[in-house]
C-alpha cells in the first residue's frame, strides 16, 4: 500500500483539523497513526477512507487519485472496509443480518451466499452462538467483532479502523485487537489509529505521530518507539508509556 498526502488541509468551521498535512510511503501493509486527542487523526482517517472531502491538498493511495465526485467515491468506499468506534450495526437487526444485509443491498451478493459468507465470519471470530442475537443483547467487544466481520465481508483492499476499542474494557479491548492482528497476520492492508501503544508498537509496520494537524514524525514502529526524534514525539511517548 503506497500513500502520497500533500498540503492535505481541513477544518470544521474555524477549527482545523488538519493544516497542510503531508506524508509519503511506498510501501506499508499496515499503517498506525498515533498522537494526542484532537491532534487530527481520525480526520485523516476519514479522508483517506473517502468519507469526508480535504479542503485542499491531493491524496493518492496505490497510485489512484482519491475521486471527489460521489459516484467515484462511492465506488470506492465500497472497495475499503471501515470500522467505527461506537460499532455502527443496526439496532433493530441480529449480528448475521447486520453482515447479511451490505453484502446484499451494496455489493450484489445473493441473499444465500451472503448468508453462508455471514456464517463463516461469525464461527471465524467464534462468534456462531450468538449469530440471532441483537446489538443490545451482546457485549462490546462482541458487538465491535461483529463489525469487523461486517468490514471485512465483502474482501476489501483496505480495512480502517478508528479507535475500535476506545468504548470496551481492557478484557474486551484485548479480544477485539487480537482479532485485528490476525487479520494483519494474514494479510489484510490496514490503517488503524489508535491509542493502544502496546498494540501499534506490536502490529503498526509503519507509523505516523499526528499532532496540531500535522505529521511531526513518521518511521517503522520500531525505531519511532526505539528512539522518536522529535521533542513532541518524545514527550507523547514519555507519558503514554510511563504506565
Amino acid at each position: 500500500m503506497r500513500i502520497e498526502l500533500s498540503q492535505v488541509s481541513k477544518s470544521y468551521g474555524d477549527s482545523k483539523a488538519l493544516d497542510r498535512l503531508s506524508l509519503q510511503l511506498e510501501a506499508t501493509s499496515c499503517l498506525t497513526l498515533i498522537g494526542p486527542s484532537g491532534g487530527g487523526k481520525s480526520t485523516l482517517l476519514r479522508l483517506l477512507a473517502g468519507l469526508e472531502h480535504p479542503d485542499s491538498g491531493d491524496i493518492v493511495i496505490d497510485g489512484k487519485k482519491l475521486p471527489q465526485d460521489e459516484s467515484s467515491l462511492r465506488r470506492y468506499r465500497q472497495s475499503i472496509g471501515v470500522v467505527f468506534q461506537a460499532y455502527n450495526l443496526f439496532p433493530h437487526l441480529d449480528a448475521q443480518s447486520n453482515i447479511v444485509l451490505p453484502l446484499v443491498k451494496v455489493h450484489g451478493l445473493a441473499p444465500q451466499d451472503a448468508a453462508k459468507r455471514a456464517k463463516h465470519l461469525l464461527d471465524r471470530f467464534k462468534l456462531g452462538p450468538h449469530s440471532a442475537k441483537r446489538p443490545a443483547q451482546l457485549s462490546g467487544g462482541q458487538n465491535q467483532r461483529v463489525a469487523i466481520a461486517r468490514a471485512i465481508s465483502h474482501d476489501p483492499s483496505v480495512i480502517f479502523f478508528d479507535e475500535p476499542t476506545s468504548a470496551l474494557d481492557p478484557e474486551m479491548s484485548a479480544e477485539v485487537l487480537d482479532v485485528i492482528e490476525e487479520l494483519i497476520q494474514d494479510g489484510k492492508k490496514a490503517i488503524v489509529v489508535t491509542h493502544q501503544m502496546g498494540f501499534a508498537r506490536r502490529v503498526g509496520e509503519h507509523l505516523a505521530f499526528i499532532a496540531q494537524g500535522q505529521v511531526i514524525e513518521s518511521s517503522p514502529s520500531t525505531d519511532l518507539f526505539a528512539s522518536p526524534r522529535t521533542p513532541e514525539a518524545k514527550l507523547f511517548l514519555s507519558r503514554v508509556m510511563k504506565y
